[in-house]
């Protein structure tokens, strides 16, 4: 059986047009949220998206100034993205999909379940962001979103593409990387920071969510409010978000799952993308 095609179509929403990609004509709707910084839809979930597209009905949007969906007014901050996914559910004429959620995504998507958990099937959260006080090296991290640097980190990350793919093999991959995988994956990162126009390589998330001390959105207190199933799947080896977050949240909700890949780090869907799907399908079905 050939895979289902693959199309990017547009929604226009009150604050921009973002752009999305849909495969699967068959299946309960499915809708796949990627990261920050330098992602976008198609650099997280290429290797995911047919294989899910296989059973489901499946949305990937790049969110607001990611990928294609650039035009925007206003800020893509947790409220942002919450209210941007709210209105492509919309858009799709879904009164409620399953949420797939990596990174940041898995902070919007967790948000949208515990504000409107009608709108929620069941919850996939991939290493994700929105459950710690503070991220590593909470301080360093919060001066790099802090005005000049943003701008400075995206000049000297732009300098080189020898450089920015030995920083994506040495701090985002744990395990070998394939070299013509991870060729591509340094194209697609080099590409969406250079769409950013000398911006810097942070997410609107990132540059409002870190705060001087602590982070401005942390969900665990509300996990106990989930009443949806929800599955955690998670990298062993995160070194942005430590595999303890995830074991502490699945703790806490009432009705979830725990998936642990061994021998990966942050970007799940890229380093382990068939035990990232595999785990995905058997938890919907």
């Amino acid at each position: 059986m050939s895979p289902a095609p693959i199309q990017y179509r547009t929604a226009g929403l009150g604050r921009g047009t973002v752009h999305y990609l849909e495969s699967g004509d068959s299946g309960s709707p499915l809708v796949l949220l990627h990261g920050g910084g330098l992602d976008n839809a198609w650099l997280s979930w290429k290797h995911v998206l047919p294989v899910l597209a296989e059973r489901h009905r499946v949305f990937a949007p790049d969110w607001p100034r990611h990928g294609r969906s650039r035009t925007w007014r206003g800020r893509a901050d947790q409220r942002g993205l919450q209210d941007c996914l709210e209105g492509l559910l919309d858009h799709w004429g879904l009164p409620s999909a399953a949420l797939v959620g990596l990174s940041m995504g898995g902070s919007a998507a967790l948000g949208v379940t515990l504000d409107r958990p009608d709108r929620v099937e069941r919850l996939v959260l991939v290493d994700p962001g929105g459950l710690q006080r503070r991220v590593r090296a909470h301080r360093v991290s919060y001066v790099a979103v802090r005005p000049p640097w943003p701008r400075v980190t995206g000049a000297v990350l732009g300098i080189s593409r020898s450089a920015m793919r030995r920083l994506l093999a040495d701090s985002v991959f744990v395990s070998p990387m394939d070299a013509r995988e991870l060729d591509d994956i340094t194209d697609g990162v080099l590409e969406e920071l250079r769409a950013k126009e000398g911006a810097g390589p942070y997410s609107d998330w990132q540059l409002d969510e870190i705060g001087p001390r602590e982070m401005k959105v942390d969900f665990t207190a509300r996990l106990p409010e989930l009443t949806r199933p929800t599955l955690f799947v998670h990298g062993a080896d995160d070194a942005v978000v430590p595999v303890g977050v995830a074991r502490r949240a699945a703790g806490l909700v009432s009705d979830s799952r725990l998936r642990i890949i061994d021998d990966c780090g942050h970007w799940a869907p890229r380093e382990r993308p068939a035990e990232v799907a595999a785990a995905v399908l058997h938890f919907l079905s």
